[in-house]
């Protein structure tokens, strides 16, 4: 789905879920919003199609397309797609996890991130569940349009606003994390705040208030704030930052497993060879 036709179907989904568009109220005709987001007929043809297909709109012939009552979320599941981006380990355990091991299991089907938009007609109908595991921030508004459209979603590993997610509590992963820190004999903290992953808030906060709690020391000047969002210039200004420093961290404990690869690339690069 390109951008304007995911803008196409974003204004849909959100003027219906809002209210603004009410149950039986037409919607602008397809020629209106064709011209309106500079796309071609058959585009719109396309995404109304969808949306007629998934209950969300209804067709009739020489009235138009109206708005149909909203469906409900407890739809039961037919098939399960799965969005992943790592390596194939993670899908194999993902249909295990979701089949239970059973031969009459629904029928389950791994799709690699960028293969989202490709389904995403298929996402819209009726007993459809996507799993997204460790999803891109990018991704976000995609994962609401279809909870909004009422696709049965979950997100693992990732705590995004009030979407179904099962993700680990930061504040007891980063308690190991700083309680091995502490074994090592660290007493002072650097900081490194990423700026692009809604879920890094979170994460962030638990780490500070940890920290407080752990009586760590963290000064001002330890604390380097991102300005990329680009994950290797990220890895390699943080590596830069911590390695020049006189004295060498004894230990480092990432926030997101997403760059510690590439972080500790950067830390040979810098002529250091990182341990735990």
């Amino acid at each position: 789905m390109n951008e304007k036709k995911n803008a196409l179907f974003t204004y849909l989904i959100e003027n219906i879920t809002l209210g603004h568009m009410k149950t039986g109220e037409k919607i602008p005709s397809r020629n209106a919003l064709a011209k309106k987001f500079n796309i071609s007929y058959d585009t719109v043809d396309k995404v109304l199609k969808s949306l007629i297909e998934n209950g969300i709109l209804t067709a009739s012939r020489g009235s138009g397309t109206f708005v149909c009552s909203t469906r409900k979320h407890d739809v039961e599941i037919t098939r399960i797609y799965a969005i992943f981006h790592s390596s194939g380990y993670f899908n194999q355990n993902l249909e295990m996890l979701f089949s239970g091991g059973l031969d009459n299991a629904v029928p389950f089907y791994n799709l690699r991130d960028y293969e989202a938009e490709l389904h995403m007609p298929e996402f819209l109908k009726p007993g459809c569940g996507v799993v997204w595991y460790y999803p891109f921030p990018h991704r976000l508004q995609l994962i609401k349009n279809l909870h909004k459209a009422h696709v049965q979603t979950l997100i693992l590993n990732r705590d995004y606003d009030d979407l179904n997610c099962i993700a680990n509590d930061p504040r007891e992963s980063l308690r190991d994390g700083f309680s091995w820190l502490r074994s090592c004999g660290c007493n002072e903290l650097y900081g490194q705040p990423g700026t692009y992953a809604p879920y890094r808030s979170k994460r962030i906060i638990a780490a500070y208030e940890l920290a407080a709690e752990m009586k760590f020391l963290l000064k001002s000047e330890n604390i380097y704030r991102m300005q990329s969002n680009h994950y290797l210039e990220e890895a390699r200004t943080a590596a830069e930052f911590m390695f020049s420093k006189k004295e060498l961290p004894r230990g480092i404990v990432m926030l997101d497993m997403e760059i510690a690869l590439l972080f500790v690339s950067q830390g040979l690069s810098c002529g250091k060879i990182p341990g735990r």
